[in-house]
Formats: C-alpha cells, sequence, structure tokens
C-alpha cells in the first residue's frame, strides 16, 4: 500500500507540473517534444519518398517482366517468321502448292520429303511443339509423322491433337497473313499451348495461301520469365486487337482487361476495377507487331502491400517514438527538474517566499535571489551606516579628546580607517543656520540628517585634494578634521577658509541653506586635535552673538582689542561630562559647585558679562538634552520640550537669575532621570526580551539589528540590558537557544543539524561547541543519557 501511495503522489505531482502552464517543467516536457517531433516528421518524408520509389520500382519492375516476355515472344515470332520464308523456298512445297488433289507418284514423294523436312525444322526448337503445313490448293495438311487432308481433320476426326474440328477449321480458314490462337489445350506433357498460324506464300491472286501453323510450348517459349518473383503476385496477359488472350500465366486466374481506350499510348499504367475486384495494370504494346498488346495485371492490395507495410512500419515506428520518448521525456524531465524543485522549496523555506504553485519557477528563484541581494544590500548599508556612525562617534571622541575606554588612540584610527600622514590639524566646524527665509524654505529643504550627511562628504572631497579630511556629525553641527600634507601656516589658512566658502557655496546654491561656519588654528601633535575643536566652538559661538561674518576663523575670537570685547569662554569638555555624571547619579551638590565655578569662570565685563552667561546657558541646555537622551526614557522628548519653553534664552537679562534658573533646569533634569530610570529600563529589557523569544531562530539577529529595532544605540542597549538582568543580550540569546534545543532534543526526533538550524544557529558546529560548553555533553550523548 505505501508503495502504491508513493506512486499515485508521484503521479499527482508529475500531473501538477504539467498542467501547471507557467511551471518550467512544463515548458521543458514541450521543447523534449518538439526536439522529439523533429525526427519523427523527417521520417515521415522519408516513409513517403519510400513509398513512392517503391511504387515507381514496382512499376518498373512489372514494366520490366513484361518488356522480357515481349522480347522473348516477338524473337520467336521472328525465328518462326524465318522458318516460313525457309519453307516457301522448298521446290517440294513450290510443287505441292500448285498440285491437284489427286496426286500423282512425284507429288507424294514431295509430301513426305515435306514432312520430313518440316521434322528438321522443328528440331533444336525446344519451344516448337510441331509444324503444320497447309496446302488449300489440294487440301493436304503435313505434319512431321502425318498427312492429311483438311476434311480429315475438320470433319471426320474428333479432337486432332487435342483440337476439335472447329478450332481446325479457324485457323485453316481465316488466316490473311498471320495470326495467334489460345485454344487452352495443352500437349501430352501438360504444358499449355498456343498456335502461330501465318502465310507462307502467296500463290495467286485468285489462288488461297499455303499456312503454316505452329505449335508453341509455353512453357518452354517463356521458361526464363516464368521463374520471376513478380509473377508471384502478378499475371501476364498477351492479348490481340480484340483483346482475346493470347497467353496468361502468373498469380490468379483473372483475364479482365480495362477499355480499350484506357490503354492509351505506347506503354504505361493504369488502374481499373470489376466485379472481381481492384487492379493496377502496366501494359506495353508491341512495336514489331502492331497487334499484340503485353500487360502486367496485379491486384490493387498486392501492389499496395509493401508500401502498406511501410507505412504499418512507420505508423508504428511514430507510435513507439511517441511513447516512449514520451515517458523518457518525462523520467528526464523529473530528473532534471529534481535541482530546481530542491532549489525552490529550499528558497521558499529560507527566504519565506511564497510558493503558490502556478509560478514560474524560474521567476520564483530570480525573487528569491533579488530578495537575498536586497536583505545582503540592506546588511551592507546596515554595516556601512554603523561603521559612519561608529567611526563618527570615535572623530566625536577624538575630537573631544575621549578616545573611548580601553579604546587606545592609534588601535581606533585602525579599526576605522584613519589615517594621519602628519601631525599638522585644523577643523572646520560647520552649523546649520536657517536665516532670515528659513520658514519660506522648510518645505523643500532636506532633513537636517541628510544635510549634515551631504557636508560631511563635500568638505571630506574637497579636503581630501590636496591633504587628508574627516568629517563627523556632532551635536546637530559637522566637523571636519584635515590633516595637512604640506605648506605653510598662512596658505593652510587659506586654502581651509576655500574649503569652507566652497561647502557654504554649494549648500546655499544646491540646498538654499545657509551655514555658520568656525575655522580653528593650525597646531601640531595629536594631543592638539581638542584644542582644535574647543576653537571652532569659541569662534561659532562668537559669529552666532555678535553677528559677524558667516566664517568666524578662532585669530578673530582671540583678538579681544579688534571687536572692543574683554573676554575669555570657559567650558571644556571635561566639564561637561562631569555635569552629565552628576545628573545621571542625582548627585545635586556636584551640581551645584560646578555650576558656580562656571559661572565664576565666565565673568565679563558689560556686554561680556550678559553675553557670556548667555553662552553658558545656551552650552548647559545642550548638555542637559544629552544627559536626558542617553538615559533612555520615552517620554525624555517631552521634557526636554517642556523645559526650553519653560524658560526662554532671551528674556532672561540677568546674570545671577540664569545661574538659578540654570541650576533649577539641572536639578529638574536629575529628579526626571532618576523618576523615570527603573520603570523605563525594566520596560524597556522586558520589551527586549519579548522581541528575542520571537526572534531567536533568526541566524542573522545581532545587537546592531535590535538596536535599529529599538532606535536605540547597541551599546546604550546593551548596558541596561546587562544592568538589569546582569547576563549580556548575546548571551541571553545563545541560552534561551540552548533551552529550546535541550527540549527538542528530549521532545522529537529530529536530527541534531536539523535541530541546530530550528533554534538559530548558522551551522551546526557551532551548535555543537556551545551546547558542550553549557552542558559540558555533547547533544547527542545528552538526549541518551536524559533520555
Amino acid at each position: 500500500m505505501k508503495i502504491v501511495f508513493n506512486f499515485v503522489m508521484r503521479l499527482h505531482s508529475s500531473l501538477h507540473l504539467l498542467f501547471n502552464k507557467n511551471s518550467v517543467a512544463r515548458k521543458w516536457l514541450a521543447s523534449y517534444y518538439v526536439i522529439l517531433l523533429l525526427p519523427i516528421a523527417i521520417s515521415i518524408v522519408v516513409s513517403l519518398y519510400a513509398i513512392d520509389l517503391l511504387k515507381t520500382e514496382t512499376n518498373r519492375a512489372n514494366d520490366a517482366i513484361a518488356t522480357q516476355v515481349r522480347e522473348a515472344v516477338e524473337a520467336r515470332l521472328k525465328d518462326m517468321d524465318q522458318i516460313s520464308g525457309e519453307i516457301a523456298k522448298r521446290s517440294t512445297v513450290s510443287y505441292l502448292r500448285n498440285a491437284k488433289t489427286e496426286l500423282n507418284a512425284e507429288e507424294r514423294v514431295n509430301l513426305i520429303t515435306t514432312a520430313k523436312d518440316l521434322g528438321a525444322f522443328e528440331a533444336g526448337r525446344t519451344y516448337i511443339d510441331a509444324i503444320y503445313l497447309y496446302f488449300p490448293n489440294n487440301g493436304y495438311v503435313v505434319k512431321q509423322t502425318e498427312i492429311y487432308t483438311k476434311t480429315d481433320i475438320t470433319r471426320t476426326m474428333d479432337n486432332y491433337d487435342g483440337l476439335l474440328p472447329a478450332q481446325w477449321e479457324k485457323m485453316l480458314s481465316s488466316v490473311k497473313f498471320r495470326a495467334l490462337y489460345n485454344f487452352e489445350v495443352k500437349n501430352t506433357a501438360g504444358s499449355p499451348m498456343i498456335y502461330y498460324a501465318r502465310t507462307v506464300s502467296t500463290a495467286g491472286v485468285n489462288r488461297p495461301d499455303t499456312i503454316a501453323i505452329f505449335r508453341i510450348n509455353t512453357n518452354a517459349l517463356l521458361n526464363n520469365v516464368q521463374s520471376s518473383k513478380i509473377l508471384q503476385d502478378s499475371r501476364l496477359l498477351l492479348t490481340d486487337p480484340s483483346q482475346s488472350f493470347v497467353l496468361s500465366f502468373g498469380a490468379g486466374d483473372n483475364q479482365a482487361l480495362p477499355p480499350e481506350e484506357k490503354l492509351t499510348g505506347q506503354q504505361g499504367m493504369t488502374t481499373f476495377q470489376d466485379k472481381m475486384g481492384s487492379y493496377v495494370i502496366a501494359y506495353q504494346k508491341s512495336s514489331v507487331f502492331e497487334d499484340l498488346t503485353y500487360s502486367m495485371l496485379t491486384r490493387t492490395d498486392l501492389f499496395y502491400q509493401k508500401t502498406r507495410f511501410i507505412q504499418v512500419l512507420n505508423l508504428l515506428s511514430i507510435v513507439i517514438c511517441l511513447l516512449g520518448g514520451g515517458i523518457l521525456s518525462i523520467y528526464l524531465m523529473k530528473r532534471n527538474y529534481s535541482s530546481i524543485d530542491q532549489l525552490i522549496k529550499f528558497l521558499t523555506s529560507r527566504q519565506k517566499i511564497e510558493n503558490t504553485g502556478d509560478r514560474d519557477e524560474y521567476a520564483m528563484i530570480r525573487d528569491a535571489m533579488t530578495h537575498i541581494m536586497n536583505e545582503h544590500d540592506e546588511a551592507n548599508h546596515l554595516v556601512f551606516r554603523q561603521k559612519q556612525v561608529l567611526r563618527s562617534n570615535y572623530l566625536s571622541k577624538v575630537l573631544k579628546g575621549l578616545p573611548g575606554k580601553g579604546i587606545h588612540l592609534y588601535e581606533g584610527m585602525r579599526e576605522f580607517g584613519i589615517e594621519f600622514p602628519s601631525d599638522t590639524f585644523g577643523i572646520i566646524l560647520y552649523g546649520l543656520d536657517d536665516g532670515d527665509g528659513a520658514e519660506e524654505h522648510d518645505a523643500k529643504r532636506p532633513s537636517p540628517e541628510l544635510l549634515q550627511f551631504v557636508i560631511q562628504n563635500i568638505s571630506e572631497e574637497l579636503a581630501g585634494q590636496k591633504h587628508i579630511g574627516y568629517a563627523a556629525a556632532i551635536d546637530g553641527m559637522v566637523a571636519c578634521l584635515i590633516n595637512f600634507k604640506e605648506g605653510t601656516n598662512d596658505v593652510r589658512k587659506e586654502e581651509m577658509y576655500a574649503i569652507s566658502s566652497r561647502t557654504r557655496d554649494i549648500l546655499r546654491l544646491k540646498f538654499k541653506t545657509e551655514l555658520s561656519i568656525a575655522i580653528s588654528g593650525i597646531h601640531q601633535g595629536f594631543d592638539q586635535i581638542p584644542t582644535c575643536y574647543q576653537e571652532t566652538l569659541d569662534a561659532l559661538e562668537y559669529r552666532i552673538v555678535t553677528g559677524k561674518n558667516e566664517i568666524v576663523e578662532y585669530n578673530e575670537v582671540n583678538d579681544s582689542n579688534k571687536f572692543g570685547l574683554h573676554y575669555k569662554y570657559y567650558f571644556p569638555l571635561y566639564v561637561e561630562q562631569q555635569i552629565i555624571n552628576s545628573i545621571q547619579a542625582t548627585d545635586i551638590p556636584g551640581l551645584h559647585s560646578i555650576i558656580e565655578d562656571l559661572f565664576q569662570r565666565n565673568e565679563g565685563e558689560g556686554l561680556g558679562s550678559v553675553s557670556i552667561s548667555k553662552f553658558l546657558r545656551y552650552n548647559l541646555i545642550g548638555t542637559v538634552v544629552r544627559a536626558v537622551t542617553e538615559a533612555g526614557s520615552t517620554k525624555a522628548n517631552d521634557f526636554i520640550d517642556e523645559l526650553i519653553a519653560s524658560k526662554p534664552l532671551d528674556l532672561l537679562q540677568d546674570r545671577n537669575r540664569m545661574k538659578q534658573d540654570t541650576l533649577e533646569m539641572l536639578e529638574k533634569a536629575a529628579s526626571f532621570i532618576q523618576t523615570t530610570k527603573d520603570t523605563t529600563h525594566s520596560k524597556l529589557v522586558g520589551e527586549l526580551k519579548l522581541f528575542i523569544e520571537g526572534e531567536y531562530t533568526n541566524p542573522n539577529i545581532t545587537i546592531t539589528l535590535i538596536g535599529d529595532k529599538f532606535e536605540l544605540s547597541p551599546y546604550y542597549l546593551s548596558g541596561i540590558f546587562k544592568n538589569e538582568t546582569g547576563q549580556g543580550i548575546l548571551d541571553f540569546i545563545g541560552t534561551l537557544r540552548l533551552e529550546h534545543a535541550k527540549r527538542l532534543l528530549l521532545e522529537t526526533n529530529e536530527t541534531i543539524q536539523d535541530i541546530s538550524t530550528m533554534v538559530g544557529f548558522a551551522d551546526v558546529r557551532s551548535f555543537i561547541r556551545s551546547f558542550k560548553k553549557m552542558e559540558n555533553i555533547p547533544p547527542g550523548k545528552y538526549r541518551t543519557v536524559k533520555q
């Protein structure tokens, strides 16, 4: 039953493929049959040609036999005509021709002599059975051994030599020149006989001719022809103008002939039908004896028997080819299709592509490969984006003097493909400035993120024309770090100004965007990179307050006498990091101490006192935003909006009031983080676990993918998850996979390979190694021991 069931299922699968008009299997099978039909068509054409050729050859063979008979008969008739001429020359025949009824002694001797001469003419001619010489003047009939009168053989003698008297009378009385007679008689040996009668000489105008009658043995006459195989299926007919049969031998006994009007021309072939059947006849008319016609009569079914045999054989070969070729085509189609089918099943199971059963397999493979390529491109894009983000973060830390915990400066440079061939640096800092026409262009301008990306690419490309440049987004701005290869500091400053101007012009022309640009001084040494960055911050803030040129160089800010301003701004990066740490740790006394120190260090005179305080508060708002954002609260944006809207910067003109409001803002931020930290982190970790439990079977799941899903930094997520659970995200994924693998090992009969795939491992070796590390035994042994 199992064998029958499997056969039925395979048959159903094959039929399903054949009836699916879009299936490649059906197209293959159609192609196989087209190729198969080509030799079949050729064989049909060849068989038709062979049938026609066989008909022609059969007709040619029949015509050849008729020709052979004609030549044999006519040669014998000519020989008998020659004998008649020789007889006419005999003197004894001349005497007897004129003799009366009553013969004298000499005439009797001549009669006996003539009979002997006839015997001499018969000798050596096997086809002549007997020669009769008739003298009508006196009525004598002479044979080799016998002499009779016409009266004896036509009236008194019954059945003389096998002929009736009336038959003798017909031959002796009706011959004008020559004639052939077939009285359907046989000699004593049983051979069929025909008679050839002709005149020997003309006795006179009013006197009858002497007649020679030859009794012919047809077997001896046509000895060479009768053995032909063609006569086994055909019948040879020799007829006179009245269509009386002179000769008839061969297969069958039919002696019917078509009407004389059908036998047109000297020779040819025609068909006719009578009550006995349908026939094909090949005929020739004698060119020597105009009154004779030679015909080969063949029944139609026998004539076409060989052609029918070829037709049946050809039809049988076509059927065998179609059946055998069809079965072989289906077998080869299934065999060749199996690899396609396995590929389709693999792709549909791996790529989640729906197999509706009525699609073109090539289209499905194309879609699957397109899906794979898209995933590959997306993965590459994610890797590139992540690498760019990591490089931007690294550059940001380098600019701020914080290369990262445990990461050496040079190791980070090598990791992110950053090379500095010299130790001379400068920085250009770009800030987006809406300008007067901001509202007009808001709907048309790209997003700030896109503009930052454009600025990075333009500035890196312009800097890379003569030097080496690396750009990174940092705190809503773009910083381009330039490593100079050659030139004096004055030339380098001019080149930095040219890069800034060109970047500004491109953004203004292409994106209708205005930029605030700050240029640092030229410094030597890796440790001076943060100094360059701090100079650009000072220059950019100076430009915002004073409303001076779009491009500001740091040396303009340092030259206070030139602008009538006397102050020096103080807010180093390490102080900003101390504030962030104090906010997140809810260290209120520490915050008060830092703020008091900052405001003291940034005291000025006149305009400088209020302006510097505004700069400081502006930077501290950014610091609060960073601290709250890094905390990861879902309500961080609402808190920030509310915080900024509550105390507009332009309404604060008193320095002490600004300091007090700043402290209150920092305390609110610390309180907000402390309140939301516990619940937010717990909720986030719960969502992370649910997501991982639904995706752990995906072998491509990574921290980066999870970070993109939750729109948070992967490192931030990892830190929260480990703080809440005491376990890293990747360790949690591995443990979850192994727990499910243990359950499958004990509850199912799946193979180790299949289980490793089912729980999300990319290959079985990694699964075995991880399982052995967790349980101290391989998975196969674990199944044996536990069961």
